[in-house]
């Protein structure tokens, strides 16, 4: 949930969003779900399918891939933060 919220705030820019805008987002966020909901529906299956190995090298890339997401979100806070020092 934070990481939706911090990737929307980045994303934010000036003005108003035009309808097409909001639709294109309530449209990522209804197929986000879905995925989500799926992957936990049929959790089991795909661990019984991939077996142990298969599992392990699931979970080492899903925790890279949240170690990336984190990382852009602390890079992106520390520009902010330090982007205004720099220009004074």
């Amino acid at each position: 949930m934070s990481i939706a919220i911090t990737l929307g705030r980045q994303g934010a820019g000036e003005g108003a969003s035009t309808a097409t805008e909001l639709l294109a987002d309530l449209l990522g966020v209804v197929i986000v779900s879905l995925t989500v909901f799926l992957s936990y529906r049929f959790a089991s299956r795909l661990i019984a399918y991939l077996g142990e190995t298969g599992t392990a090298v699931f979970l080492r890339l899903s925790s890279f891939i949240l170690l990336c997401v984190g990382v852009a979100i602390i890079w992106s806070g520390l520009v902010e933060l330090v982007q205004p020092l720099l220009t004074r």
